[in-house]
């Protein structure tokens, strides 16, 4: 569904229909945003590459803030994709505003983690936060817990860690990187050993490795 078929009013409307969705009885406040876009990338290069890719992004963030006068917590999550409003018409507004409201609630009444070290078990959107640990600017900045774990086990056994941008279903997907790379499935950490790196081609180069076409400008 192009973006330009929809109305400023319809794009409120839906926004106004999560933020109400979240706002229980604790939530003392709401904050809703919205964007979408639609772009087209010409990539020309001294190898022969042309390529031209026409993208459409669409997404919503919720944020609901609950307090129990004492304590503030935040339920936070969003919806979109590659995709054209579909991404956002087609899901269950009241169901997704509902559950991030529920959450800042759940919240107020959570125990806080000990100080130690532990093992975790990290859900999907976790791992996502600490997959940035194995970018080959950082290792390179010495800004990555990661660096010189290459070959290294970092995890559980039965820990597998991809990254890859050539799937269609959610925000992160190109075909190709900015350097004209074409995305594939990169296997970061196999059975809980760190195997691989998210490069572009100047940090592959310097860390001896190929690029896995992560390279952004």
């Amino acid at each position: 569904i192009p973006f330009s078929d929809v109305s400023i009013e319809e794009k409120k409307e839906i926004m106004s229909e999560a933020s109400k969705a979240a706002s229980l009885k604790e939530v003392t406040s709401t904050t809703v945003s919205y964007s979408d876009s639609q772009s087209q990338e010409v990539i020309l290069s001294s190898e022969g590459t042309s390529i031209e890719m026409n993208t459409n992004r669409v997404a919503m963030f919720l944020n609901a803030a609950a307090s129990d006068g004492t304590m503030m917590q935040i339920g936070h999550n969003s919806i979109g994709g590659v995709k054209g409003f579909e991404a956002i018409s087609d899901e269950d507004i009241e169901a997704f505003g509902r559950k991030i409201g529920e959450k800042a609630v759940r919240l107020l009444k959570a125990e806080s983690a000990p100080s130690g070290r532990f093992p975790i078990i990290a859900d999907p959107n976790l791992t996502g936060v600490f997959v940035h640990e194995a970018e080959g600017d950082l290792i390179l900045q010495n800004d990555s817990i990661l660096k010189d774990k290459l070959g290294s086990k970092i995890g559980s056994e039965i820990v597998n860690i991809y990254d890859d941008a050539s799937l269609k279903d959610g925000f992160g997907y190109y075909p190709y990187d900015v350097e004209g790379v074409k995305t594939k499935p990169n296997h970061l950490v196999k059975d809980g050993k760190l195997i691989s790196l998210l490069n572009s081609r100047e940090t592959a180069s310097k860390l001896n490795m190929k690029s896995s076409g992560n390279a952004r400008s």
